[in-house]
């Protein structure tokens, strides 16, 4: 198996209220435990404005939430560094 952490993706749109570069968006695990993750396509590169397509590390089996359109969340300082295919 190759290092790093396993890894799953998701897409989605969003519903406006996220910031411009989704630097407010979070994966979580149930537990609410924050995960790293790397915004793969975002509303600057694809026609939707409010599309996303993130991949993140997994804990294993879900479920996993994603969150945004908090004003006040800043740009998580760890971002996922893919090491493998997803």
């Amino acid at each position: 198996m190759a290092p790093g952490e396993s890894a799953a993706w998701g897409e989605f749109y969003g519903n406006g209220a996220q910031a411009s570069d989704w630097a407010d968006l979070r994966v979580t695990t149930a537990d609410r435990v924050v995960m790293p993750l790397k915004v793969l396509v975002s509303g600057a590169s694809s026609a939707k404005s409010d599309f996303v397509r993130v991949a993140f590390a997994t804990k294993g089996d879900g479920p996993y939430y994603a969150w945004w359109g908090n004003s006040k969340a800043t740009k998580p300082a760890e971002e996922l560094e893919i090491r493998r295919g997803v």
